[in-house]
This record gives C-alpha cells, structure tokens and sequence, in this order.
C-alpha cells in the first residue's frame, strides 16, 4: 500500500511545481531571446540570469536545497529592485517610440513583479521549505519520496 501524503502538502508541493515551471520557462524564453539577438540583430547577449533561472527551476522540480536559496536570495533582490523601478517608472526618461506604449509598458513591468513576489512568497512558507528537509518526516506526514505524485 503506498503511503498518503496530506493534502497541505500536496498543494504546496503544486504550488513548488508552478514556481518551478515559471522559472524553466521564463529560462527558456531569455536563451531563445539570446540566439534571436544573435541571429538576426548581429549581436551576442550572454545572460546568464536567465540560463541560471532555467537550472534553479529543474533544481526545485528535485528539490534540491541549494536551488531554492539560490531563488531567495534571487527574488529578494529582485522584487525590491522592481518596486523602486515601478515608483521611479514616471521619471524614467523614455524615449518617443516608448512613450506611446508607457502604461502597456507600465502594466507589464507591475505583471512580472506580482508573480515574482508571489513566487517569493511560495518559497519562503514553512511547508515549502520542510519538503526540502531530508532529517524530516514532511512535518509529520508520510510520504514516500519515491512514488510522489505531483
């Protein structure tokens, strides 16, 4: 018979799984952004933020520890980083093709900085952080680590 996992925390590991993918694919899109660059614009733009996001996001689908601080200290310097962006954004000196799309501009910017508080706020709850625990029993719940069903 295999063993039950509670309900808690099998949603947090559904929320886990999401932050995981958001990150494998905003990975994904900052590489095919690199050899667009390349390809077409005759310029080489090596970001490795994006290609580490790809990695942190299968290393959260492992649960591996070392990944999911690699995201903290990430999203802790990043959201605070959008949110003086956002306050200063109406002073930002744009030029005239931007000025028309500032607000869809604007909307985006506040889009990206929700979801990235929002993954900073999944990865910093206690029963996040106990599916990272190997010394554990998953907060007193049993599981089999090798039969979970996300």
């Amino acid at each position: 018979m295999q063993d039950l996992v509670c309900s808690s925390d099998l949603r947090w590991m559904r929320a886990l799984k999401a932050v995981a993918w958001f990150f494998i694919v905003t990975g994904i899109f900052g590489i095919l952004a690199t050899i667009w660059s390349a390809v077409f614009h005759d310029r080489l733009v090596l970001d490795f933020g994006n290609l580490l996001n790809l990695f942190a996001g299968y290393g959260l689908l492992h649960l591996r520890r070392g990944w999911r601080l690699y995201l903290l200290v990430y999203l802790w310097i990043t959201v605070p980083g959008g949110g003086i962006l956002l306050a200063l954004f109406p002073w930002l000196p744009l030029d005239q093709a931007y000025r028309n799309w500032h607000w869809l501009l604007f909307g985006g910017l506040l889009l990206i900085e929700l979801l990235l508080a929002s993954c900073l706020v999944i990865l910093l709850q206690p029963r996040v952080k106990a599916l990272f625990r190997t010394d554990i029993n998953r907060l007193g719940c049993r599981a089999n680590q090798e039969n979970q069903e996300w």
